[in-house]
């Protein structure tokens, strides 16, 4: 019975999906009368600063998940401090 409803309520939401995007009421689908309501009563501005936050989200998160090349740069006298370092800690007693 359960399978029977999951199949039911997903046929519902693909027909309704197929009537909002290609139904034609009024001179548009619902969709692009959607569209156009939301263009009218809501301003740009705050769609401009929520599309630059979302860009700076999603270039942080390409940054950390991406490899990059370390950002440190070690001086030839670092590497033989280390070197030195590792020797003695190797060295036996």
């Amino acid at each position: 019975m359960g399978f029977l409803k999951f199949v039911v309520w997903t046929a519902c939401c693909i027909a309704l999906g197929i009537y909002v995007s290609t139904a034609r009421y009024e001179g548009g689908t619902p969709l692009e009368q959607l569209e156009r309501v939301w263009r009218r009563h809501v301003p740009a501005a705050p769609m401009t600063a929520l599309r630059s936050e979302v860009k700076g989200a999603v270039e942080s998160a390409k940054a950390a998940v991406s490899p990059a090349r370390p950002s440190e740069r070690h001086t030839p006298e670092d590497r033989e401090a280390v070197n030195r370092l590792i020797a003695r800690r190797t060295a036996p007693k």
